[in-house]
């Protein structure tokens, strides 16, 4: 049964240094009080489709976020705006 409180962040990785830069903005999104953020990371994945399949299935958040090694989310309130169905008390 999924996690209602926790959001996971996704990522396939196969290049440590654009992860690393990647996961420093991750760590500084603003986590809805309440809430858990459960960052993974995928490594020597078969392809980046088995290894979101992968990450899916091995983690119990119900939101999920999946994305590439080289995307920056630079919106530190990006959770909020753009997951309104979170229950966000303002």
């Amino acid at each position: 049964m999924a996690t209602i409180m926790k959001i996971a962040v996704i990522t396939c990785v196969n290049n440590e240094e654009e992860y690393a830069q990647a996961l420093s903005y991750i760590n500084r999104l603003h986590v809805p009080d309440g809430y858990e953020l459960d960052v993974i990371a995928v490594r020597e994945a078969s392809s980046m489709a088995a290894g979101y399949q992968m990450a899916m299935e091995h983690t119990d958040a119900r939101y999920k976020i999946y994305m590439h090694q080289d995307v920056m989310i630079t919106e530190k309130k990006f959770l909020k705006k753009y997951f309104p169905c979170l229950k966000i008390e303002k």
